[in-house]
């Protein structure tokens, strides 16, 4: 009897923009910056991306 595999509907796999901004996030937390200080052109900068993306994936 063959298995079936059930992959749940509502998980989304976060897309690359947004890994990447968590990868940011993640390397200045690891260089031990004040993470009240960070902005989001910080983050957007370091990921690559441009700012208004950020503003894409999270509302605030």
């Amino acid at each position: 009897m063959a298995q079936i595999q059930i992959k749940p509907k509502n998980i989304l796999e976060p897309s690359e923009k947004v890994l990447l901004m968590y990868e940011a996030v993640h390397s200045f937390m690891l260089e031990k910056r004040d993470i009240s200080t960070i902005k989001v052109v910080d983050i957007t900068s370091s990921a690559g991306i441009g700012k208004g993306t950020a503003y894409e994936y999270f509302s605030s």
